[in-house]
């Protein structure tokens, strides 16, 4: 995935959201945690369909989400298992 510029955030006219870091962020007011939670929902609706998903964070009358590049790596690696004998 390409990282987007300055210019193709604002070429997108996504005006709620800000380029911070390596991701982009955005908050947005809601009026009640209810409606915080029901926001999240359809972003996670939203985010299925385009197989990509933001970090969410909730709070009493906002919710922040951010965008970053998952880095893909094609090793696997497991913490080691515990065993005792005795």
């Amino acid at each position: 995935m390409d990282m987007l510029t300055g210019q193709k955030i604002a070429e997108a006219r996504l005006t709620d959201w800000r380029k911070l870091a390596q991701g982009l962020h955005a908050r947005y007011l809601v009026d009640d945690f209810g409606t915080g939670v029901r926001f999240v929902a359809a972003v996670g609706e939203a985010g299925d369909a385009v197989g990509h998903h933001p970090s969410v964070s909730v709070g009493t009358g906002y919710v922040d989400l951010k965008l970053v590049a998952a880095m893909r790596s094609t090793a696997t690696t497991r913490a080691p298992s515990s065993s005792s004998s005795g």
